[in-house]
């Protein structure tokens, strides 16, 4: 019984810290593919939040916009790791003005 507690407690902690993940620009385009500029970071953990309130069918504020729009090129990493629709994703980003990217 502690062990399956334990266990239950690991992957709660795990889900609520993602980790952090690099992508380097190869051709200078942007296009969503998980590309940020050489070295640095994405910060999906600004976004994360956003698609917490996508699964709940929550409109989309105008701080996530934002932080969609700063982190557009790591999309890719956070829709890879959760289960979205792509009509809930792609009517949620037009509403932020940013196009559906291709993963």
């Amino acid at each position: 019984m502690k062990t399956l507690v334990l266990l239950i407690v690991y992957i709660i902690l795990s889900a609520s810290f993602p980790l952090r993940t690099k992508a380097i620009v190869l051709d200078g385009n942007l296009d969503g593919s998980g590309a940020m500029k050489n070295g640095e970071t994405c910060d999906t953990s600004k976004i994360q939040i956003c698609f917490d309130g996508m699964l709940r069918g929550m409109q989309m504020s105008t701080t996530c916009c934002k932080n969609l729009k700063e982190q557009e090129s790591c999309l890719c990493d956070v829709i890879k790791t959760r289960m979205i629709k792509s009509s809930v994703l792609s009517s949620r980003l037009n509403s932020c003005g940013i196009t559906n990217p291709k993963c």
